[in-house]
Order: C-alpha cells, then sequence, then structure tokens
C-alpha cells in the first residue's frame, strides 16, 4: 500500500525542466477501440444533407393546355363531346349564320348528344347548348329534345344548370301543350317548392297556365286526394279557390286541409323561398282561413325572413298576404317586417299593389320611434314624386284622409282591411310559457274570473250611466240645451251648403248626426239639403247610427237582459249555499237527538 503512493506522488513532480506545466489527462474521444458497438449496430454514417430537387420543368402555354386536356378527358365523364358541341355552337351563335345552317348545325349538335341528354343538361356549357338548339332547331328536332326532357322533367327542375333548360321548354311551348307540361309535376308540386331551383321551375310553370291548370298545382298541397282524383276542379266546376272548396265541407274536413296547407308551406317560409306567385296564392289563402293559433306560427315565420318578405309585394295576392301578416302579427312581428322594408319603402310605395302595404303599415304600427326612422325618412325624400305618382300618391292620401273610398279603390281597400280574426298565442310562445304548472293555470283561472266579475260590474255601471245620459240631445242640462245650442251652430257656421262637398267623407257621419240633433229647424234644413244627394236621408243616416230610437230600445234591453242573469246566478249560488250549510248541521243535530 505504501509503495502505491510513493509511485503516485512520484508522477505528481515537476519535470526536471521546471518552465513547463504539467500534462493534462486528454478525455477519450469516441468509442474506445476493441469495444463492438451497441446490440451488434453498425455506426451511422455522417449526415450528408437533404439530396437536391430536380429543377421544374418549365412548360410553355400550349402544353399546359395539352396537359390539362389530357388531365380532363381522363378523369371528367362526357368531356369530348361537349367540347365538341361546343365548336358547334360557336358556329351557331353569330347573327351572321343563315337559318338553314342553323338548323343543319343543332342536328348535328343533337346526333352527339343524343342518349345523354338529360346527364348532359346538368353540365354548365352543355346547358347552354341545349338551350340554343330548342331555339334555333327545326321542329323535328325541337320535338325529339323535347322528348328526351319530358322523360326526366322532374330531376332536371331540381338542377343547377338542368332547371334553365326546362324553363326554355316552358317559354317556348305552345299554348296547347302547357297542360301537357303541367301533368308532368303531378304529385312533385310541394317537392319543387321548397326547392330553391325548382320553385324557379314552378313560378314560370304557373305564369303560363291557364287558370284550371292553376287550380290543379295548387291543390296539391290541400291534401293527397286532390291530388290523386285531379283536384278542386274535378269535383266541381265552380269550385277554384279553398275558400269556395272549405264553405261545402264539415269542420274535420275543413281542420285536415288546412292542416295539411299549413304542412306544405311551413317549410317554403322556413327557406324564405316567398318569390313564386304560387306561393302568394297560397299563403293568402293559409292565412284567410287558418285558425289563429296557425295564423299566428306562420307570421311569426314570415318576420322572420326580415328583408325577404318584399317578395311577396309584387303580386295582388302577395300583397294582400303581406298587409294580413301586419294585420294580424304581434307588436314584435309588425317590427321585424317594418324594419325589412328599410331601403325599399319606396319602390314598394309605387308598385301596382306594394303601396297598399306601404299604407297597413303606417296604419296598423303603433311604434312611432320605428316608423319615424324607417318609413317616413324615405316617404320625405320622394315627396314631391310621389305626388304625380299613380299609386304612390295614394299612400300620401291614406294619411291625410284615412281609408277614403274616393282615393283608394275597393280592391286595395279590402287588401288594407282583411277580415277579423281572433288570434291566439302561437306554438313557440305557447311552449316557451308552458312551465307554469297547474298550479299556475289553477291561479290563471281564479284570475280570469275576477276579472270577468270586475268587467262585468264595470260594465253596468257604464250601461246605467248611458241610460241617465240617453235623453234627445244630450249634453249639458238636464234637458240638453247646451248640446242643441251647439249643434245649431255648427250648422248655421259651418256645414249649411257645404253638404255636397261633405257627402262621401268621414264628415257625413256628422251630417247623419245633424238630423237627430234636436233642433228642428237643423233637422229640416240638413234634410232638405242632404235629400237630392243621398235620397231616403233616413236610410243613408241609418247606415251609421241605425234609426231614431233603435239602438236606445236595444242597449236598456240588453241590460236589463244581463241583470235578470245575474240575479239567477245570484240565486242559484245562495240556494246551493244554503245546501251545503244544511248538509254539514245535519249529523250535529242527530247528536242532540241521542244526547237527549
Amino acid at each position: 500500500m505504501a509503495k502505491a503512493k510513493e509511485a503516485a506522488a512520484a508522477g505528481r513532480k515537476r519535470p526536471a525542466g521546471g518552465d513547463a506545466s504539467p500534462a493534462k489527462r486528454q478525455k477519450p474521444s469516441g468509442k474506445p477501440q476493441g469495444k463492438p458497438s451497441f446490440k451488434g449496430k453498425p455506426e451511422r454514417a455522417a449526415f450528408q444533407g437533404k439530396p437536391e430537387k430536380a429543377a421544374p420543368k418549365i412548360l410553355s402555354r400550349k402544353e399546359q393546355k395539352e396537359a390539362s386536356k389530357s388531365k380532363k378527358l381522363k378523369f371528367k365523364k362526357n368531356y369530348a363531346t361537349i367540347q365538341e358541341t361546343v365548336l358547334l355552337w360557336e358556329q351557331l351563335r353569330p347573327k351572321q349564320t343563315t337559318k338553314e345552317e342553323k338548323e343543319q348545325l343543332v342536328a348535328n349538335i343533337l346526333k352527339k348528344l343524343q342518349g345523354n341528354t338529360a346527364e348532359l343538361a346538368n353540365h354548365h356549357s352543355a346547358s347552354r347548348v341545349l338551350q340554343w338548339c330548342l331555339r334555333e332547331g327545326s321542329e323535328a328536332d325541337k320535338a325529339r329534345l323535347l322528348a328526351e326532357v319530358r322523360a326526366h322533367i322532374v330531376e332536371l327542375s331540381k338542377s343547377k344548370y338542368g332547371r334553365h333548360v326546362v324553363q326554355k321548354v316552358l317559354s317556348l311551348a305552345k299554348k296547347e301543350d302547357v297542360p301537357g307540361l303541367a301533368k308532368l309535376f303531378r304529385g312533385h308540386v310541394a317537392e319543387l317548392l321548397r326547392h330553391p331551383a325548382g320553385a324557379d321551375v314552378l313560378d314560370d310553370l304557373y305564369s303560363v297556365c291557364p287558370p284550371a291548370c292553376r287550380n290543379t298545382l295548387c291543390c296539391e298541397l290541400y291534401g293527397r286526394e286532390f291530388t290523386l282524383f285531379g283536384g278542386v276542379s274535378a269535383q266541381s266546376d265552380s269550385i277554384s279557390h279553398l275558400p269556395q272548396l272549405l264553405a261545402g265541407v264539415d269542420a274535420k274536413k275543413r281542420q285536415a286541409v288546412v292542416a295539411s296547407l299549413y304542412k306544405g308551406l311551413a317549410p317554403v317560409l322556413e327557406k324564405a323561398l316567398l318569390h313564386p306567385a304560387l306561393t302568394h296564392r297560397l299563403l293568402r289563402e293559409l292565412l284567410a282561413e287558418a285558425p289563429g293559433s296557425i295564423v299566428a306560427d306562420a307570421v311569426d315565420t314570415l318576420a322572420a325572413a326580415g328583408g325577404n318578405a318584399l317578395k311577396l309585394v309584387h303580386t295582388h295576392d302577395g300583397a294582400a298576404a303581406a298587409c294580413m301578416a301586419l294585420a294580424y302579427g304581434t307588436p314584435k312581428d309588425r317590427k321585424r317586417l317594418v324594419k325589412g322594408m328599410k331601403g325599399y319603402v319606396w319602390q314598394t310605395a309605387e308598385n301596382e299593389w306594394g303601396h297598399a302595404v306601404v299604407a297597413t303599415a303606417l296604419s296598423v304600427v303603433d311604434d312611432t320611434a320605428l316608423t319615424g326612422k324607417t318609413l317616413l325618412p324615405e316617404l320625405k325624400s320622394k315627396l314631391e314624386e310621389w305626388v304625380t305618382n299613380k299609386h304612390a300618391a295614394r299612400v300620401l292620401l291614406q294619411l291625410l284622409a284615412p281609408d277614403s273610398h274616393r282615393y283608394l279603390p275597393q280592391s286595395s281597400y279590402e287588401m288594407m282591411h282583411p277580415p277579423a280574426k281572433s288570434m291566439m298565442v302561437s306554438a313557440a310562445a305557447a311552449a316557451a310559457t308552458a312551465g307554469g304548472g297547474s298550479a299556475a293555470a289553477a291561479g290563471m283561472d281564479e284570475d280570469e274570473e275576477m276579472l270577468d266579475e270586475a268587467e262585468e260590474q264595470q260594465q253596468e255601471e257604464a250601461d246605467e250611466g248611458d241610460a241617465a245620459a240617453d235623453g234627445e240631445g244630450g249634453g249639458e242640462g238636464p234637458d240638453g240645451a247646451g248640446a242643441r245650442a251647439f249643434a245649431q251652430q255648427l250648422w248655421q257656421q259651418a256645414l249649411q251648403g257645404q253638404c255636397k262637398q261633405l257627402v262621401g267623407s268621414h264628415a257625413e257621419k256628422v251630417l247623419a248626426g245633424l238630423l237627430h240633433c234636436g233642433v228642428p229647424t237643423v233637422e229640416q234644413q240638413a234634410a232638405a239639403e242632404l235629400k237630392p244627394l243621398v235620397g231616403d236621408v233616413e236610410a243613408w243616416a241609418g247606415k251609421f247610427w241605425g234609426p231614431a230610437g233603435g239602438q236606445e230600445q236595444q242597449h236598456h234591453s240588453k241590460t236589463k237582459e244581463k241583470k235578470k242573469a245575474k240575479s239567477r246566478t245570484e240565486q242559484g249560488q245562495e240556494q246551493q249555499q244554503q245546501q251545503q250549510h244544511n248538509g254539514t248541521l245535519a249529523p250535529s243535530a242527530k247528536k242532540k237527538k241521542r244526547q237527549q
């Protein structure tokens, strides 16, 4: 052990030179020689970097076209046939080409497309070639091409490019061929009406169809039986619209027809495919004949379409449906519909039927801030032009003289005043508020009973007040002297001699009231001036106020009937309470007798 330490110390001694530093121990580099590699794997070669890519071959423009063409020939079906027909079509298009040359070119094109017409019509270029063939070909070529299109007309109507071929067939069809083309769509109207491409085809078909064919197209949404048995016209020649059909059926059948119509129109409204005139007619019939709950759902869906609802206003049926939506809708629905009109108010007002929609919006919308921001700015900007416009002037006249028959035609007046309908909460709103449970429902029933009682009491008080105030002439004092004095001054200073100008306006109601004002001289003078203008004065005044004394008698009879009905109900309630009271006291009386 000592010898090993001495040997180590001797090894650390400086060399004899003295100036040289001691030799440092060098670390071994790499793997020790003679030692085999791990698991016998050979050593990896040094990394030499990525191999250099070969420079791309630069192709000329001609070579690029040939490469693209060869690729399309390999992967695209019918590419060669389409290219050949396009070359012939380029010779067919110039105006300098004679009629004989065009017919020959069309014959050559159809020879290449024979048997594949329906498939090639779905291609962009081939669709345009086929449209030219239908326009420029001979009668024999047109008939041959039409036969191939008729076999696949429904499938082509739903194609992005094939629908243009079908539309060209409909636009060039002869009048006697249209009913035969309409039969090809039998059973597919509801399907095409909710398809973006098919809706355009049905719109063109509806525009060229005679009335009988139009009724057949519409009736497919009334129910399956109308599709199978020829529609409404097959039942009776006098039935042409849904209201006529529903007038002769029972309540159960009416409900089934309306439900089928709403089922077919619901996806159309959700997709906002509102431009076809066929949709306008069906929507108008639905809003007019359906119950309040279905109308509320339909109006809510229509209002969600926003600006797309303006597609309705260019037809009579569509504008009537838009007026119904404004009249029957909730304030929220009206707000969305009016906001959708922003930027298009002046265009809508100048339309033949759209002016009624603008006038209805100004009449039924209560939100003055909304109309002030949306409708009135455009109205003011076009004021000078609207004064001289035939249709837009009616919007201004509606503001100045509301609902005057002097300015509004009967068709516009009926559109702006749809029939009254008892509206109900829509299904969506009902589902949102249905979480209250039976307790809430019971509470609502109690609240409704209390409200009904309060309303009856208020009505009775109002009836008593009216009965006390019902005297000839009415007004101040017990004998109505103040009212008679006012009527005499009104006649002498304002209305006398002006009846000719006032008859037909809102002031004619005032004139009718003066005939029963209680002042004999005023009544005689007013009757003498009105008789040459209206004929039977009493009958004319009866339109506004009814015959003299008739309303008062009806009023008093109604109040008496209400009082009698109330007394009967009170007596019945008292008897019922007395019976319950006697039933509860009976056992106690028996116990007293036993004790005694």
